[in-house]
C-alpha cells in the first residue's frame, strides 16, 4: 500500500462519524425536589438530579407529547424524541440546580423542551417560564405541540424563555454535564436529552493510528534509502 493511500484511509477514519440524533432511554425516576432519573444515551449512562414531577414523566416509551415530529427536527437534530417516547416533567418551583450528568463526554448534547411556560385562557395572556443554563445553547427547531399549539420561545445568552414554547436546543462542544436553574413556576413542562452528529471517539483513535503510520513510513524510508 502506498503512503498516499494509507494516509487517505487514516484521514477518513479521523473524520467525525455522523449519525442520526439519538435520545435518552430513561428507565427509572423518583418524584421530588430534588428527584432523580436515570437512563442511557447511545451506550452512555445518563443521571439527572433536580425537580421531577409525575404529571408528564414517562420512562416506558408511552409519552405522546413529542408531536408533531417536525417541531423538534432542525439544524443538526435529525429525529424527534418521539422515537423513544420518554420525558421528565418539571413545574418550575424548585430553587436548586438541576443537573444532567453523562458517564462519558457527549459531543453537542441536545435538550428537547416541551410546553415551557403557559397561556392563561381566560385572559389570553402568556406566563413565561425559563431555564438559566451553565453553558450557552443554540436554537435548532421550534413549533407547535399537538397538545397546546404554537407558543413563544427564545434564547438570550444563557437563558431560555418560553410561553407554551417547544424547542430543541444544542450545547456546542463536549460536555460531561448540563445544569440549569428555573424561573417562574407553572403547571408543568417537560424535557429529554439527546445527542447526534459528530462522535469524537473514532477520530481520536484514528489520530493515534496516523501517528503510528507516520512513524512507520518514516522508518521504512530511512531503512530503504
Amino acid at each position: 500500500m502506498t503512503s498516499t493511500r494509507l494516509t487517505l484511509i487514516l484521514l477518513l477514519l479521523a473524520s467525525p462519524v455522523c449519525e442520526a440524533t439519538v435520545w435518552t432511554n430513561w428507565t427509572t425516576y423518583s418524584v421530588g425536589s430534588p428527584g432523580t432519573a436515570s437512563g442511557s444515551l447511545n451506550g452512555i449512562a445518563v443521571q439527572y438530579i433536580g425537580e421531577v414531577t409525575a404529571t408528564a414523566t414517562r420512562v416506558d416509551g408511552s409519552s405522546r407529547i413529542w408531536s408533531p415530529d417536525s417541531t423538534w427536527i432542525g439544524g443538526p437534530v435529525t429525529s424527534s424524541p418521539s422515537i423513544i417516547g420518554d420525558a421528565i416533567s418539571l413545574q418550575g418551583g424548585y430553587r436548586g440546580i438541576n443537573v444532567v450528568t453523562f458517564s462519558a463526554p457527549v459531543l453537542d448534547p441536545t435538550l428537547a423542551v416541551w410546553s415551557l411556560g403557559r397561556t392563561v385562557a381566560s385572559g389570553g395572556y402568556l406566563v413565561t417560564s425559563s431555564f438559566l443554563f451553565d453553558s450557552p445553547p443554540s436554537l435548532n427547531a421550534t413549533g407547535p405541540s399537538a397538545d397546546y399549539g404554537l407558543g413563544v420561545i427564545a434564547i438570550s445568552g444563557l437563558r431560555l424563555d418560553g410561553a407554551e414554547g417547544n424547542a430543541t436546543i444544542t450545547f456546542p462542544g463536549e460536555h460531561s454535564s448540563l445544569s440549569w436553574t428555573q424561573g417562574e413556576p407553572e403547571y408543568y413542562y417537560a424535557f429529554t436529552v439527546g445527542a447526534g452528529g459528530a462522535i469524537p471517539e473514532p477520530g481520536s483513535l484514528a489520530l493515534v493510528l496516523i501517528g503510528i503510520a507516520a512513524f512507520a513510513l518514516h522508518y521504512t524510508r530511512r531503512a530503504y534509502g
